[in-house]
């Protein structure tokens, strides 16, 4: 990581405690700032930081569940992140703009944000998809960093290789649609976007993912001052994946023999 990278990060600050100037802060809030600080400090004015703000919100009844016909409302300035305080407090802070699909939304701040998160989404437009800040990310050449995270089990990236395929992915019912409203000058917008559908989660092998992608050098993890940190190159993590994936399932395996219905 250095001055002008495009970095995007996965992160928790459950027991962390910070050492500056001889003492240590252990105050979840204060590391969050702190650690917020210095990420934007290590990029400086040319860097581009970035963050998942997955919405959190009150009526959904968790991602293993079937939500047909549930309508929720999106509002890019108020929904707040379940991703972690920090992530919170990046997308509340000023500069950091926030994308608009009512799904695994991210937030930017730096040169390159608005191209990251701008205009999108579309009807029918996946989370992780052609048109999605992950996908743009990618583009970018961004690099992805996990702090006190599993990496792997955190490394929203993984989803563009399937979501790319769209049409073409290999299982006809993996996606479907979801209702959405989105706040937006006051007013509501009616939006109809899609998701891999829950019924599928169970057969995603993170495990198996996590060797392969290890062994071929798009992932490092290390433990640094007893902090587990970990680094992922966007693009050869999601390149490496599309070509196993391209005839196959790849790294989704027994998918007809998921026990799980969604319901």
């Amino acid at each position: 990581i250095h001055e002008g990278s495009c970095l995007m990060v996965h992160s928790s600050t459950d027991g962390i405690g910070l050492r500056t100037g001889g003492r240590v802060i252990d105050n979840q809030l204060q590391v969050a700032a702190e650690l917020l600080k210095f990420l934007k400090t290590i990029l400086g004015p040319t860097g581009t930081l970035v963050m998942p703000t997955h919405p959190h919100y009150r009526d959904d009844p968790g991602f293993m569940f079937n939500k047909t016909g549930l309508r929720l409302t999106y509002d890019p300035l108020r929904t707040p992140s379940k991703v972690g305080l920090l992530t919170e407090i990046f997308r509340r802070s000023s500069g950091a703009i926030r994308s608009r699909h009512p799904l695994s939304s991210v937030a930017a701040a730096g040169p390159l944000a608005q191209e990251i998160v701008g205009g999108f989404p579309n009807a029918g437009d996946l989370p992780h998809g052609e048109h999605s800040p992950y996908k743009r990310f990618c583009d970018a050449g961004g690099l992805i960093v996990g702090i006190n995270v599993s990496l792997i089990n955190a490394l929203t990236i993984v989803h563009v290789a399937e979501e790319l395929r769209d049409a073409d992915w290999h299982v006809d019912d993996f996606f479907y649609e979801r209702s959405f409203e989105i706040a937006e000058g006051g007013t509501k917008v009616a939006a109809v976007v899609r998701e891999r559908h829950p019924k599928w989660a169970r057969s995603i092998s993170l495990k198996a993912l996590r060797g392969d992608l290890a062994r071929e050098g798009h992932i490092v993890e290390r433990t640094v001052d007893g902090v587990r940190v970990g680094f992922a190159n966007a693009a050869g993590v999601v390149n490496y994946m599309l070509a196993r994936n391209a005839f196959s399932t790849y790294p989704y395996f027994f998918l007809r023999k998921s026990r799980h219905d969604g319901q």
